[in-house]
């Protein structure tokens, strides 16, 4: 999930006000029915377990994402789309180039010089350090005021950013207050003549996983080592630090930066029957950082949109407007593949009535994040939070999405997303952890459950 600050409109969760009227009988057979179909079956866990431990992780331009969009393709048509097509789009292709690491030496309570090794990830697009790496005196700031103040320190420095996330605070507002440091923070301390980077992990949890993510490069600066440092390692950096000790750090990648190469969308599609050409989009992104297996960014979104497909089929049901069913392509760097669809759908003038997707893992309880709907339709949903409880929703949220934004910017179309504890999303976010054994299939079922209600609301009631 990307710059989650561009997708969140309200930084709380909005309970629902329940009771407002009743849901009708044959809004409750089908929400029964398609959950029932959901819950007992075993195909949605089965293909995030092959999507995980068989491709793994799947970052843009790599040859395991040519593996995942062939997979797509083949179980989009198994899961019953009237047609199925790979829809080519430009990509980053960016390659970590080996394995990072990295080491601080200080001197102990003996007077010793200790080295110890720190837990690192190299950040998507950043530049290796060459084979003798970078070494330098750590500065350690809080934010780019205080680098400013130090600025003077900084030449041959590695820059050590250390702002945490504060306790008690929404997961989803501390991602996005300090998701700048890891995005810009090596181009602004290689304008003061840095030699690289250390950012803390975007995470509130303490643990030994650094968390890597995208960051922007400006081609006025030079191009610096930046690393993502475990929240734990992060702890004792800082502790040592303000003892007053002089620490020494060095950092070993190997990122390079390629030409931009082709990637595909996987595209599934069911005709509707009464608004054929007014289309509901629905999604996931197939990409993922490649430090991963890529199960809660973005696996369990690419399984909830193929067994919504696989449900639907197998239930009978028939769409009244055109339903697309997309697997985007190299959202993590850059959404490109987003920005390919609306692109194309603007170019054949279609009416893309709403879109919805899923980018936020498989953590009950669940929420829908709603944008751009009318006041209309929003006390309409609301008032049928009934429909999701009984599976661990019924919660809404004004947020939007990555992959769909686009459509939304281009066409207006209002969004849905299926969100889920922000807490659990961020332990494992973007790091090594982010396995399939870290997701209860039961959630993961229980999210196509929810993503489905709301597909069938919008499509019943023209929600727009």
């Amino acid at each position: 999930m990307k710059q989650i600050l561009l997708l969140i409109l309200l930084a709380g969760w909005i309970t629902a006000a329940g009771g407002m009227q009743q849901e009708p009988d044959d809004d409750l057979a089908f929400v029964k029915k398609i959950a029932a179909n959901i819950l007992n079956s075993k195909s949605c866990t089965d293909n995030l377990y092959f999507l995980t431990k068989k491709i793994g992780g799947r970052m843009a331009g790599s040859e395991a994402m040519g593996k995942a969009e062939q997979w797509a393709r083949e179980e989009l048509v198994r899961a019953g789309a009237d047609t199925v097509w790979l829809q080519p789009c430009k990509v980053n292709h960016w390659e970590r180039g080996g394995k990072d690491s990295a080491f601080i030496s200080f001197s102990d309570d003996g007077g010793n010089v200790a080295r110890k090794r720190i837990n690192v990830a190299a950040m998507g697009n950043s530049s290796g350090g060459g084979i003798g790496g970078v070494k330098g005196k750590l500065l350690m700031v809080d934010s780019f005021e205080e680098l400013e103040k130090h600025g003077a320190e900084a030449a041959s420095r590695i820059i050590f950013f250390g702002p945490k996330f504060r306790e008690g605070e929404n997961s989803i507002g501390e991602y996005s207050r300090l998701a700048k440091y890891r995005t810009t923070g090596a181009t602004v301390a290689s304008g003061y003549g840095a030699k690289g980077i250390i950012v803390r992990s975007l995470t509130g949890s303490i643990d030994d996983y650094p968390h890597t993510g995208g960051q922007h490069n400006d081609p006025g600066v030079p191009g610096i080592p930046a690393v993502c440092v475990s929240t734990r390692d992060a702890n004792f950096i800082e502790a040592e630090y303000l003892k007053g000790k002089t620490i020494e750090a060095e950092i070993f990648t190997h990122g390079r930066i390629f030409n931009d190469t082709t990637g595909h969308n996987v595209i599934g599609e069911l005709k509707g029957w009464e608004f054929p050409d007014r289309y509901i989009t629905i999604g996931g992104h197939l990409d993922s950082w490649d430090v991963s297996e890529g199960t809660s960014d973005d696996g369990t979104g690419v399984v909830l949109t193929i067994e919504i497909l696989r449900a639907l089929k197998e239930t009978g049901y028939r769409p009244r407007h055109t339903i697309r069913f997309v697997l985007f392509a190299d959202e993590e760097n850059g959404i490109n593949g987003a920005l390919t669809y609306a692109a194309a759908a603007k170019e054949k003038n279609e009416v893309h009535v709403f879109a919805l997707e899923s980018d936020s893992g498989c953590f009950p309880p669940f929420s829908i994040g709603i944008s751009g709907l009318s006041s209309e339709s929003e006390e309409k949903l609301r008032g049928l939070s009934s429909l999701f409880e009984p599976y661990k929703g019924g919660k809404w949220l004004n947020a939007g999405g990555a992959d769909i934004g686009p459509l939304n910017q281009n066409f207006g179309t209002p969004m849905a997303a299926l969100w889920s504890d922000q807490q659990s999303y961020f332990t494992v976010h973007h790091s090594t952890n982010d396995t399939y054994e870290t997701t209860d299939p039961e959630d993961v079922r229980l999210g196509a459950v929810n993503l489905a209600i709301m597909l069938y609301l919008i499509e019943k009631y023209q929600l727009n």
